[in-house]
């Protein structure tokens, strides 16, 4: 087989090099490009093993769900590559691209939005067994979605029930249960419990590490909170305006972080101090400057060559390394 339904055990479950997405800015009446913005702007990212979990972090507006789009080939890209298991996958048409579905499958960030709410949840997780299985019976189909129902903490009789006769943790668990219904090996965790209660989240979290665990699976978990990621991965990656501004062990990045936004989303970490909010760590707004650091202008230690030269990544050891000219001395 040469589709991406042939694991290739050699090579990384993910590898993406130079990953770019570029979106016009178009005016006028006549609606002409006047620029361009870097939603993505040359992102490289390796999960090398398989069963293990990668983390990608940054606040709202930095490009992850832009990032998970282009690399799941539901936007084009503009420039880079990406391979899952040693093959690349931006062009794949017909039976290969429907074996890569079938390995690599998305939870989403709102189960509200990504349910229909006119089916019931039988059908809801069926639907991807009508679609790449069509030659299943009814009976096996069924047996099957209850099968899914009960691995994800729900009853068979879930399936007989809508979305909105289900709590928002439960429609969460059928999400999960309809990504799992093709057997994939990878999984990307898009935000999967910021829409749900503090509570119901740590049961998410502790599902989806069970999961991993029984089913052998490979997550990219996409958050904006680093304690998620922290329970979750072992490694992650930080984004900041389209681009990886930190990267490494999970432990390692929390403990010592280098880079000053890896710093900032650290401190806006809620915790338990009576009458106390987080103290900002970045200053607001700003316009990054042509060829220079892009957080200088809300950087608290920019010096004058961060708005003068793009800073490189510099290795601070142990799979360790920021984006940054003064990378760990901040």
């Amino acid at each position: 087989m040469t589709g991406v339904g042939a694991l290739q055990t050699e090579a990384a479950v993910l590898e993406v090099r130079g990953l770019k997405k570029h979106f016009p800015v178009r005016t006028g009446l006549l609606r002409r490009v006047r620029g361009w913005i870097a939603a993505v702007d040359g992102v490289d990212l390796v999960i090398e093993r398989a069963g293990t979990a990668h983390g990608l972090a940054g606040e709202s507006g930095s490009g992850k769900t832009t990032f998970i789009r282009t690399l799941l080939g539901l936007t084009p890209p503009t420039a880079g590559e990406v391979r899952f298991w040693g093959r690349d996958v931006r062009g794949l048409r017909g039976a290969d691209l429907q074996a890569f579905r079938r390995r690599v499958q998305i939870v989403f960030q709102d189960p509200t939005g990504a349910l229909d709410p006119r089916w019931t949840v039988g059908r809801a997780v069926a639907e991807p067994l009508r679609v790449h299985r069509p030659d299943l019976p009814e009976a096996e189909r069924r047996a099957r979605v209850a099968e899914l129902l009960e691995q994800v903490g729900l009853l068979p009789e879930h399936a007989r029930r809508y979305p909105h006769e289900l709590s928002g943790g439960q429609r969460q668990r059928v999400v999960i249960a309809r990504a799992l219904a093709l057997e994939p090996k990878f999984l990307v965790l898009d935000e999967p419990t910021s829409a749900l209660d503090v509570s119901v989240q740590a049961q998410i979290l502790n599902l989806l590490q069970d999961l991993r665990e029984r089913l052998g699976l490979t997550y990219l978990l996409i958050s904006h909170d680093l304690a998620v990621i922290d329970f979750l991965c072992e490694r992650t990656s930080v984004m900041y305006r389209g681009r990886i501004v930190e990267e490494g062990p999970v432990a390692r990045v929390l403990a010592r972080p280098a880079h000053p936004y890896t710093k900032a989303l650290i401190a806006s970490l809620p915790r338990m101090e009576a009458g106390r909010l987080p103290e900002p760590q970045l200053k607001a707004g700003g316009t990054a400057p042509a060829g220079g650091c892009p957080l200088a202008p809300r950087c608290p230690a920019a010096q004058a060559v961060c708005t003068r030269e793009d800073p490189p990544f510099i290795d601070l050891g142990g799979g360790h390394r920021a984006r940054c000219h003064f990378a760990g001395e901040v």
